[in-house]
């Protein structure tokens, strides 16, 4: 079975969900359910290797993923997605944040990882995320705050959305 596969796999198991520390808040078994069958998750395997050219880039946070992803949507006007990271070096996932443009993942923080812990993202980096649209990061969380915003804001995107 391959990455991407296992990775499903997992996914609909709720094996992933068993570790506290992969989220930065408590999942309750109804955010879980939501997230794994939500009709807006998008799988995604397609991941650029370095930072587009045409993307806005301002006061990038190294670790940061959140931040950067968020800022990143609202300067270039490009899809904001949260949810999970999964590849060989973790072998599990991180709750990250991220962009997505013409179906491929933009992951600012990864391809600029001042630690160098691993290589930029290659094809086996698989992404499971939820967008969230530029007018819900603006609802919840002001240009003058995102550079302290380590705080993810799928709980609240769910909180507001889970019954749609």
């Amino acid at each position: 079975m391959g990455y991407l596969e296992d990775f499903k796999k997992n996914l609909a198991s709720k094996e992933l969900f068993d570790d506290s520390t992969l989220w930065n808040f408590e999942v309750t078994p109804a955010f879980i359910d939501w997230f794994i069958t939500c009709k807006h998750g998008l799988f995604l395997t397609s991941v650029e290797k370095e930072i587009p050219k045409y993307l806005t880039i301002k006061n990038h946070a190294a670790q940061n993923c959140f931040y950067n992803a968020q800022l990143i949507s609202l300067n270039n006007n490009i899809q904001y997605s949260e949810g999970l990271m999964y590849g060989p070096v973790f072998k599990t996932c991180i709750h990250h944040g991220f962009n997505i443009k013409d179906d491929k993942v933009i992951d600012v923080t990864w391809i600029e990882n001042s630690s160098n812990f691993a290589n930029p993202p290659d094809k086996y980096f698989y992404y499971y995320g939820i967008p969230i649209d530029n007018d819900f990061i603006k609802k919840h969380i002001n240009e003058q705050d995102l550079k302290y915003c380590h705080n993810p804001i799928l709980l609240k995107y769910y909180l507001e959305n889970k019954s749609k």
